[in-house]
């Protein structure tokens, strides 16, 4: 699976789409940026040196988490 493919379907196994808004996150490798309704948002991003998928969540811009 690509990149791109990978993103798409982690996106689809960690939120529900109803409500949310999916925005380009270019700062990232095929990063996009997930908004709720009430303004929090998670960005998600492929991580070229370990190979996975990171993300992480408003106000965590320290932390990452490794979806495997």
């Amino acid at each position: 699976m690509d990149q791109k493919r990978h993103i798409q379907y982690v996106l689809a196994q960690l939120v529900t789409m109803d409500d949310i808004t999916i925005e380009d996150y270019p700062h990232l490798p095929y990063g996009k940026k997930v908004l709720d309704q009430r303004g929090d948002y998670m960005i998600i991003y492929w991580d070229k040196k370990t190979k996975h998928v990171k993300y992480t969540f408003k106000g965590m811009d320290n932390y990452f988490f490794i979806f495997s």
